[in-house]
């Protein structure tokens, strides 16, 4: 009996959602002038614990040496407005431009996000608004919850 598909695809890195790609986190936010770009991958929230700051989007972009790279950025109605219509796929590139005085001890980092694929559907009226990724420390609650009650134990085989 033949298989109809090859494992080794199944379990590989492309079959894990964009933020488990991950590899390794760039920081942009150190000199003005530091940037990356690459293939946009998706984009998922982290929700602060702190009211004092704002939440955090994770963008995953896969490099020219085909490395999937994480950046991090403040979720702002700036960085909303373009990451939301970016497709997985879309030439992407986010660059620390310079600072702003905001009259706070530390100036806020202006970071732009470059997708010129964007603009084109743009141009065409082609545009949809996509949603980021949900963010789940382990398997679903729910699930534990139900394997919890028939008695399941982790550590033993069915």
């Amino acid at each position: 009996m033949s298989n109809a598909y090859d494992e080794k695809d199944i379990f590989s890195q492309k079959g894990l959602p964009a933020r488990e790609q991950v590899s390794e986190w760039v920081n942009i936010k150190k000199a003005v002038g530091d940037k990356v770009a690459g293939t946009f991958m998706g984009w998922w929230v982290s929700k602060s614990n702190d009211a004092s700051y704002k939440d955090q989007i994770g963008v995953a972009i896969k490099t020219a040496d085909g490395k999937v790279v994480g950046v991090s950025v403040s979720d702002t109605p700036y960085m909303r407005s373009r990451i939301e219509p970016s497709q997985v796929g879309d030439r992407v590139g986010l660059k620390y431009e310079g600072d702003k005085d905001t009259g706070k001890p530390q100036p806020a980092k202006i970071i732009k996000f470059y997708n010129p694929d964007l603009e084109v559907r743009r141009e065409k009226g082609g545009v949809v608004i996509s949603k980021p990724e949900e963010i789940t420390k382990s398997p679903s609650d729910k699930a534990n919850a139900e394997f919890d009650s028939m008695g399941g134990d982790d550590d033993q085989p069915f």
